[in-house]
């Protein structure tokens, strides 16, 4: 979740404290793929939009290679753009995904069924 981010510490940090033992090109690869590209992986999370600090959420929970996301209006405060990335990221991702949201553009771009 957004406020538990370590908000003086960089996403690079974070992802090399939270998962040791992988390089530089792996952490940097992973956060590219949730659009944190060139500088903004080095950029204290206070800096970063409120977009990318999702973004970087994201990452992390990732990363983890969980099987399941439950996620709760995510796309509240994010700009099109980022919602875009959540979608092709939650597209790409191996596992279940439960939404709860009320973006159509969300659920009619991601979701195969819809329960109300």
């Amino acid at each position: 979740h957004l406020d538990q981010l370590p908000m003086d510490k960089c996403s690079l940090e974070i992802m090399a404290k939270t998962f040791p033992g992988k390089t530089e090109f792996e952490y940097r690869s992973h956060l590219g793929s949730f659009g944190l590209t060139a500088e903004l992986p080095l950029r204290p999370i206070l800096t970063l939009s409120g977009g990318q600090k999702t973004r970087v959420s994201l990452a992390l929970i990732a990363f983890a290679r969980p099987n399941l996301f439950i996620l709760d209006e995510p796309t509240n405060h994010l700009d099109i753009e980022t919602v875009d990335a959540l979608i092709t990221s939650l597209k790409s991702f191996k596992g279940a995904v439960i939404v709860v949201s009320h973006n159509e553009y969300l659920l009619r771009t991601l979701c195969n069924d819809f329960y109300e």
